[in-house]
């Protein structure tokens, strides 16, 4: 009886950003910051220099405070965790000012993950994450934090 071939389906690959948790994440499992899918109306065929795609961004990772730099050239498919029936993973932009003294200065960095804004902020300001501003690291303060879900 000859063997046929048996389709397994083709895994929902999504493209992310791995933060490098290896110091507290586990090596065969690593945090994956998934990024939200292109949306292909704002492609303009119109233009004549069409956009590289080249960018550089800060993410951070919820679950162990990790925060990283990563650029374009990061981002690599990997299959999201999902059980069947549940939405893509979040993704969330996070504007912060810097709450030190006379600084004012606005950050902008990227995570994945939890769905709940204001759990997002209070492990936010929990962990206060190490990001340099200037001659000193940024001060976390819940006024000074905007969160938006990127779909």
């Amino acid at each position: 009886m000859p063997l046929e071939a048996v389709d397994m389906g083709t895994p929902n690959l999504q493209y992310a950003v791995l933060p490098g948790c290896f110091v507290h994440g586990d090596p065969l499992d690593p945090c994956r910051i998934f990024l939200p899918r292109q949306n292909p109306s704002e492609t303009f065929e119109y233009l004549q220099d069409q956009p590289m795609g080249s960018w550089r961004a800060m993410f951070l990772c919820l679950r162990h405070g990790t925060v990283c730099v990563r650029d374009s050239d990061s981002v690599q498919l990997e299959v999201p965790p999902m059980d069947q029936g549940q939405p893509s993973p979040t993704f969330w932009e996070i504007e912060c000012v810097c709450g030190h003294e006379n600084c004012g200065t606005l950050r902008t960095i990227y995570a994945g993950g939890m769905e709940d804004s204001s759990e997002i902020k209070a492990r936010i300001l929990k962990m206060a994450p190490t990001i340099p501003c200037g001659s000193h690291n940024l001060v976390w303060r819940r006024d000074g934090i905007i969160l938006k879900q990127i779909l």
